[in-house]
């Protein structure tokens, strides 16, 4: 069951209606996608090829990566203070070094276990 609207334009010069072929999703230029929803894309078309075709032919691809991105950066954000307020940054200039990498590898392997690397369709 189709239940999308179509969208036409009348033509008064010859009196047809024509079917508007613009996608209802906004383009990359229109709207970037960050570099979580980016990797999201990637891991979908790597792993899930089906389910990408179905998700382009309902012009929701890029807005699925936009909200993944989007709840990826919010809890990237929510782990960097957490782990902050459960290890105290040292004073040390080396020891300041090796926990700042320490922090940067916890997040971002939480925020691609946790949010990326998962199969979504909505």
């Amino acid at each position: 069951v189709w239940n999308k609207p179509l969208n036409y334009t009348f033509n008064p010069l010859n009196g047809c209606y024509s079917l508007n072929y613009r996608s209802p999703e906004p383009t990359m230029e229109e709207q970037p996608i960050g570099i979580y929803g980016l990797r999201w894309m990637e891991f979908m078309q790597k792993n899930h090829e089906i389910e990408v075709e179905v998700m382009m032919m309902d012009h929701k691809f890029r807005t699925v990566a936009r909200r993944v991105d989007e709840e990826a950066e919010n809890y990237n954000e929510i782990l960097f203070n957490q782990y902050a307020a459960e290890n105290p940054r040292p004073h040390q200039f080396e020891e300041i070094l090796k926990w700042e990498e320490a922090r940067q590898f916890y997040v971002e392997s939480s925020v691609m276990r946790d949010v990326v690397l998962k199969m979504r369709t909505e």
